[in-house]
């Protein structure tokens, strides 16, 4: 199994869901957001984008 756990954003989060990864962990980037529920909410997108194609 294959995890990452840092550097994780909506801007590479395309490029890591394609690492065939078993999973991964986002935590700064929406910690450190100024909007954490619209950062939380993006990569719930980019995630479900992915996840069907």
């Amino acid at each position: 199994m294959v995890y990452i756990l840092a550097g994780i954003k909506a801007s590479n989060a395309d490029q890591v869901l394609k690492a065939n990864l078993s999973g991964i962990a986002v935590v700064s980037a929406i910690l450190n957001a100024q909007n954490p529920k619209a950062a939380a909410a993006e990569l719930k997108r980019k995630i479900k984008d992915f996840l069907r194609n």
